[in-house]
C-alpha cells in the first residue's frame, strides 16, 4: 500500500478501510505510521464476535456497540451517512486528536 501511495506522489495519506480491507488500512498504519495522516476502520471484522446481523438485520442484537445501530454491515458501505460522518474528521473538522504525535519543526 504504502509503495502505491508514494508512486501516486503521495507522502501521507487518510486511509479509510471497509469490512475486512480495515485490517489491510491498520497493519499499514501500523507498519508505517509516518504515511497515514487519518485512519477510518468501518464495520471491521473482530476476533470472537457475535453473529453477523444478517443481511437484512433479521439477526442483528439490539446490544451492539454501533455508530449505525439500524445498520448491518451489509447497509453501511452504500448509506450516505457513512461520508457525512467520517468526512469532519478527514477534514479535521472534528475534535478527534491525531493518534500519531506530530513531528517537531526543525530548528
Amino acid at each position: 500500500m504504502v509503495a502505491i501511495v508514494k508512486a501516486l506522489g503521495h507522502e501521507k495519506v487518510d486511509v479509510l478501510g471497509y469490512s475486512m480491507r480495515g485490517g489491510v488500512a491498520l497493519r499499514m498504519a501500523i507498519q508505517k505510521p509516518d504515511s497515514v495522516r487519518r485512519l477510518v476502520l468501518v464495520s471491521m471484522p473482530s476476533a470472537g464476535g457475535l453473529q453477523d446481523a444478517g443481511w437484512w438485520g433479521e439477526t442483528m442484537s439490539q446490544n451492539r456497540l454501533a455508530i449505525f445501530p439500524d445498520l448491518t454491515h451489509y447497509d453501511i458501505f452504500t448509506s450516505p451517512r457513512l461520508v457525512n460522518t467520517v468526512m469532519p474528521f478527514l477534514n479535521s473538522q472534528s475534535d478527534a486528536k491525531p493518534w500519531v504525535a506530530p513531528k517537531a519543526a526543525a530548528q
